[in-house]
């Protein structure tokens, strides 16, 4: 029987893209921002996520506290090329404004 895990919902697009592309590991600072999220138990489920697919990956990090990105977006099944795609398509139907959402 599978545990039943409480599935958390990324900020939005664009704060994922940005993450992804400027951090090459996260800290709890980031998946904070990624996730809209200051629980401290959410957080820490996340990074436990992310260091066991690091291990899978077999990729270290340099500071205890950090996880590689890929290994993270993997793990939360977070799909950059669809997130990249969603973007692109609220960019041609107005619902972006320089690069941000038009809800922020």
């Amino acid at each position: 029987m599978k545990d039943k895990v409480k599935k958390v919902m990324i900020a939005d697009v664009k704060t994922a893209l940005e993450i992804y592309s400027k951090y090459g590991e996260l800290s709890n600072n980031e998946i904070k921002i990624l996730y809209n999220n200051n629980a401290k138990s959410t957080v820490a489920r996340l990074m436990r996520e992310a260091k066991a697919q690091m291990k899978k990956d077999g990729k270290i990090s340099s500071r205890s506290y950090l996880v590689d990105t890929e290994s993270a977006y993997k793990a939360w099944n977070i799909d950059v090329k669809r997130l990249e795609r969603l973007f692109n398509m609220q960019k041609r139907l107005g619902f972006t404004t320089e690069g941000g959402t038009t809800d922020e």
